[in-house]
């Protein structure tokens, strides 16, 4: 695998009850570690691993995020 030479953009969503939380923070502390990092990181008080992508877990917080998540997927254009 090769290096990436163009800036990537990462953002991470977790909550604190997901199994995974511990981790996705030792994986933030290493990104802000890193010179000139683009990654972001939200962690939900209450919240499970899925909260930012709704579906049967809904909430205005997860539909805020949506936007964010797929405009930095490409999914949406880019808000001027």
């Amino acid at each position: 695998m090769g290096r990436i030479t163009t800036r990537v953009r990462i953002s991470r969503h977790s909550g604190n009850l997901d199994l995974l939380a511990a981790d996705a923070l030792r994986l933030r502390q290493k990104a802000d570690s890193a010179p000139d990092s683009t990654f972001t990181f939200v962690l939900r008080n209450g919240a499970i691993h899925d909260w930012a992508m709704g579906g049967v877990l809904a909430t205005p917080e997860s539909a805020a995020v949506q936007h964010h998540i797929h405009r930095q997927l490409g999914l949406q254009p880019e808000q001027r």
